[in-house]
């Protein structure tokens, strides 16, 4: 008897490849590039002090 188990792929199939994001990197995408294709429809902002966190 013999049992197949045929995969595609690895990881989860959600989110960000770390080896996918590595190869754009690599050919020379930059991280805005990197993200908006790994999380289309997204808007970048620029990160601003928090000087406390709300409990």
């Amino acid at each position: 008897n013999t049992i197949c188990f045929t995969t595609k792929g690895y990881g989860h199939g959600a989110g960000m490849s770390q080896y996918g994001a590595s190869f754009m990197a690599k050919e020379g995408k930059t991280y805005k590039e990197i993200l908006n294709h790994y999380y289309t429809g997204i808007q970048l902002k620029k990160w601003e002090k928090i000087d406390s966190f709300a409990e």
